[in-house]
């Protein structure tokens, strides 16, 4: 009979004796050193080693929507997401007229022109250049609400 055991460590602290394809989900990004002794039934061992990176999903949130009656949710326009390294932010009128530049660690655009104006409800562009870890841009062009 020819039973081979497996003894897998994810470098985690977290082992796993029982399958020889085993799936792992770890709990944060990082760089995790695995390690893999098989044994045969007479007890020959070998021992296989391998350097895994888990990298950050890249994921962007932008609001629809701005509602600007100061009850602090949603009074302003703040990007989110995972696996932003940074971004530019623009937002022009209908018109085509630039209202906001910021960057990432700006005051958020608040819906208000350069004077401190509350702009109309309505409708307004964004142009939203992201950088990710991974040194890729992506840029997102897309409309959203003031309420």
């Amino acid at each position: 009979m020819n039973q081979n055991t497996f003894e897998w460590s994810f470098g985690d602290f977290t082992k796993e004796t029982s399958v020889s394809s085993p799936i792992h989900n770890y709990p944060d990004t990082g760089r995790f050193p695995v390690r893999l002794i098989v044994r045969n039934s007479i007890g020959c061992a070998d021992t296989a080693y391998e350097l895994i990176r888990v990298k950050d999903v890249f994921r962007v949130f932008i609001p629809d929507a701005i509602s600007m009656n100061h009850d602090l949710i949603n009074d302003s326009l703040i990007i989110l997401g995972r696996g932003i390294l940074t971004y530019n932010l623009k937002v022009f009128n209908r018109w085509g007229e630039m209202l906001y530049n910021g960057n990432m660690g700006d005051l958020p655009f608040n819906g208000r022109d350069s004077k401190g104006t509350p702009l109309m409800k309505g409708t307004y562009l964004i142009y939203l250049n992201v950088r990710d870890f991974e040194g890729y841009m992506h840029y997102i062009r897309q409309t959203f609400e003031i309420l």
